[in-house]
């Protein structure tokens, strides 16, 4: 699914200097923020979410990947 989100430029460049900092792309790390705010349990997570560094999850560039 994809979602668009209008933010201040200084919070669109807090969250890439704190998705660099993990060496994650933007769209990623922010989309695990949205996850972990929704609070949904680990067992309702697609497993390609859950299985770590190698996960797809993980390699994703953009929301379209993920």
């Amino acid at each position: 699914m994809t979602i668009t989100v209008d933010i201040r430029p200084e919070v669109r460049a807090e969250l890439a200097r704190q998705a660099a900092a993990q060496g994650r792309a933007l769209e990623a790390y922010a989309a695990s923020l949205l996850e972990d705010a929704a609070h949904v349990p680990a067992e309702r997570l697609p497993r390609d979410l859950l299985t770590g560094e190698e996960s797809r999850a993980a390699k994703a560039t953009n929301l379209m990947e993920l």
